[in-house]
C-alpha cells in the first residue's frame, strides 16, 4: 500500500475513533446526573455502534471509489515518465562519460548542461502531474 493510502486510511480512522470519543464523552459530561447519562449511554450503544459500522463502510466505500479513479491515472503517468526517464537516461550517461575523462573546464560545462537536462525534465514532470490533477478533479464528482 502507499505512503498516502496508508496515511489516509490512518487519518480517517483517527478522525472515526475521534468522533466516536467525542460522542461518549460529550454524553458522560453533559449535565445530566451520572445514573441518568450511564442509562443513555447503555441504552443507545446499539445505535452508537451501528452508526460507528455505518461512517465505516461509506468511508471504506469512498476510499475504494478513489482509488479505481485513481488507479488509471497513475497508469498513465507512470506511462508518460517511461520515456522521460528513457531520454534522461539516453542523454545523462553519454554525458557523464564525457565528464569522467574532461578537463575541469569541460567538467563544469557539462554539469552546466547536466543541471539544465534535469529542470526539462523536472518541469515535464511536473506539468504532467498538473494535468493529471485536472483530469482527475474535473472528472471526479463525490
Amino acid at each position: 500500500m502507499c505512503e498516502k493510502c496508508h496515511n489516509t486510511n490512518s487519518f480517517i480512522n483517527g478522525a472515526i475513533l475521534g468522533t466516536l470519543v467525542g460522542a461518549v464523552l460529550g454524553v458522560l459530561y453533559a449535565p445530566a446526573p451520572g445514573k441518568e447519562t450511564r442509562k443513555k449511554l447503555i441504552e443507545n450503544k446499539d445505535e452508537y455502534a451501528e452508526k460507528s459500522r455505518q461512517v465505516l463502510e461509506e468511508t471504506k466505500e469512498l476510499l475504494q471509489t478513489i482509488r479505481t479513479e485513481a488507479q488509471p491515472m497513475v497508469a498513465n503517468m507512470q506511462q508518460n515518465a517511461e520515456p522521460l526517464l528513457n531520454e534522461l537516461e539516453n542523454r545523462v550517461v553519454p554525458l557523464l562519460k564525457e565528464v569522467r575523462e574532461a578537463g575541469e573546464p569541460l567538467k563544469k560545462e557539462l554539469m552546466e548542461k547536466i543541471a539544465r537536462l534535469v529542470e526539462e525534465v523536472e518541469d515535464k514532470v511536473q506539468k504532467e502531474k498538473k494535468t493529471a490533477k485536472k483530469k482527475f478533479f474535473s472528472g471526479t464528482s463525490l
